[in-house]
């Protein structure tokens, strides 16, 4: 018998009844993101208001037209938590913007987040440092997938 996919999975709350996709028109958008935002579950996670995010100039908002309400790749929406912007702002003073020489510092904080989240160890032995998301993402599959393997996005 197949699964009966008509029931959320675990863990997953179910699509709302009523959010329509959003039509041309900014009243259709706004309309969209109001529904969203009413039904999304309370989080950590804040993001801006849609006008405060179409004021940002990454690719994502700059490359659409106004009607298009881009729903790809948002790390970058979230805002920086304080103790990173601090981090930043110390680093820019100082003029120390070149490549860490080692990524211990890095290992040794994801371990600690790791244990304080999730209970997890992340050994400093098990960490490596990459140049980018997609590079950890292909490092990975390469890792955990035979040679002939498929892999399925």
């Amino acid at each position: 018998m197949p699964p009966d996919h008509s029931a959320p999975a675990p863990g997953r709350a179910a699509t709302p009844a009523g959010i329509s996709p959003p039509r041309p028109g900014s009243d259709a958008v706004a309309r969209a993101v109001a529904e969203a935002e009413a039904a999304a579950p309370a989080g950590p996670l804040l993001v801006p208001e849609e006008r405060e995010l179409r004021r940002r100039t990454s690719a994502k908002w700059r490359c659409h037209p106004a009607d298009v309400l881009p729903l790809w790749v948002a790390e970058a929406d979230v805002p920086t938590p304080e103790p990173v912007a601090r981090a930043l702002r110390e680093a820019i003073d100082r003029g120390d913007l070149g490549y860490p020489a080692d990524h211990l510092g890095y290992a040794r904080a994801l371990d600690a987040f790791s244990r304080e989240r999730w209970g997890v160890p992340v050994p400093e032995e098990r960490t490596l440092p990459v140049g980018d998301v997609m590079q950890g993402v292909t490092e990975l599959v390469a890792l955990l997938t035979p040679p002939d393997g498929t892999v399925v996005l």
